[in-house]
């Protein structure tokens, strides 16, 4: 029996919908939403049934029998309390979403998928949520006693690419060790044992990406903040969204870099050299948490079509382990493939606050 799964995966200013038979995606489809649309919208509840009104707009217009539906495929919140893998998107979990804290898209994709869901009498589900968070107590701590980690890192593209590496190995993803790079407008380092992700590096703390600055000594932030020259919401703003590539290059767009380089830009070429430069630091630094026993490092995300970068990470991360780079991210395929695991019963859906 082939399954029908609709996959939502809200984003700031688009909505990616999919529908598939089983792990063949029929179509897919990015709903891009301008900022003067959403300003119509701002309350949350509100953007989400106008995002939840053109899906369904959408689907009829790709001709789609939703009476077929098996199950709808929720990109899941950035809130705490969860693990990765499939949740039921139940009433505990939906008041989870409706906080007022659950800003981010991400979480208004089960509220909106479980609208879909009950009108055709199927369930919805999230997976592998930003939120998921399964490192280890060590991963955890640090020199301030009270201050704790937030180990947030891209659960599911990661998983999904590693799961894609081990396959190519011939090996099952838990019996291996892998280390996945993912390279975006966030970037985020973490590694996989036992079928879990057992530490990372979030997107705060390691490599700059193309809008971030990464890790950045305490003092000078402190120094900063306290400069009188930005208000805190205007610092944060700066920091996650106007540094990196953007304030190194002036430009966040890879290709854009490449062509750059390819046009004899030294700094384009310095820069992305050091780009490698930290990343391969920060891998090494991750190896050690497998005790060096590192089966494959897995590179992804937008910023890996670039071969300036990925040919000079290869060169740099190849000593530990073999590099495979699979560019871009494997997001509707990994929530479609994992919905389908709990339908053939090869999974089962936790329940939030019940892990």
């Amino acid at each position: 029996m082939a399954y029908n799964i609709l996959v939502i995966n809200p984003g700031a200013t688009s909505t990616k919908i999919a529908w598939y038979e089983d792990t063949t995606q029929i179509f897919e489809k990015n709903i891009m939403h301008s900022i003067e649309e959403l300003a119509q919208y701002p309350e949350k509840a509100e953007q989400m049934v106008y995002r939840k009104e053109l899906i369904l707009k959408t689907l009829e217009e790709e001709g789609v029998d939703m009476s077929k539906l098996s199950a709808v495929a929720c990109r899941g919140g950035t809130f705490g309390g969860l693990i990765g893998g499939a949740y039921l998107v139940d009433d505990a979990l939906i008041e989870k979403c409706m906080e007022p804290s659950a800003t981010h898209p991400s979480s208004w994709a089960a509220v909106m998928g479980r609208d879909i869901a009950e009108k055709y009498g199927v369930n919805a589900y999230i997976y592998d949520a930003v939120g998921s968070d399964e490192t280890t107590r060590l991963a955890h701590l640090t020199g301030i006693k009270g201050l704790y980690r937030k180990n947030r890192t891209h659960s599911l593209n990661t998983r999904a690419v590693c799961k894609k590496a081990a396959a190519d190995m011939g090996i099952n993803y838990a019996d291996g060790n892998f280390i996945a790079v993912h390279l975006g407008g966030g970037s985020s380092i973490n590694v996989h044992s036992g079928g879990k992700i057992i530490d990372c590096i979030a997107t705060e703390e390691g490599p700059m990406s193309t809008e971030r600055s990464g890790s950045i000594h305490y003092v000078d932030i402190i120094k900063m903040a306290y400069s009188g020259e930005y208000t805190q919401k205007e610092l944060t703003k700066y920091l996650i969204g106007g540094t990196g590539l953007k304030s190194l290059l002036g430009t966040n767009d890879m290709r854009e870099v490449e062509k750059r380089i390819a046009e004899g830009d030294e700094w384009a070429a310095e820069v992305v050299d050091f780009w490698s430069y930290q990343i391969a630091k920060y891998v090494a630094y991750m190896a050690s948490v497998v005790y060096g026993k590192v089966d494959k490092i897995v590179v992804t995300g937008g910023a890996a079509y670039s071969q300036s970068l990925t040919s000079k990470i290869i060169e740099r991360c190849q000593w530990m382990a073999p590099v495979q780079v699979i560019p871009g991210a494997l997001e509707m395929e990994a929530l479609a493939t994992g919905i389908k695991a709990v339908l053939d019963g090869e999974e089962e859906a936790k329940l939030y606050g019940q892990n």
